[in-house]
């Protein structure tokens, strides 16, 4: 999955797109980083990563990233 096929998804579903960042930490949302090791995926909350969870591609933390918001947000 890239970017714009995970947007594609978010749409369809409904969420708001303040509900996340793609662009690293943004607090009361959940986020997707780069970092050096890789991608990272969590809920940012006074600044501090909750949920934490480390991928080695950005397709494999985007679908982690979905699952959430689906989670969250649909069920």
């Amino acid at each position: 999955m890239d970017k714009v096929s995970f947007l594609k998804h978010v749409s369809q579903l409904g969420i708001d797109k303040s509900s996340f960042s793609l662009n690293g930490p943004i607090n009361e949302r959940y986020c997707l980083k780069s970092s050096g090791f890789g991608w990272e995926v969590f809920y940012a909350e006074r600044d501090h990563k909750n949920a934490l969870v480390t991928f080695d591609s950005e397709s494999a933390a985007l679908s982690h990233l979905l699952n959430q918001l689906k989670k969250t947000y649909i069920e």
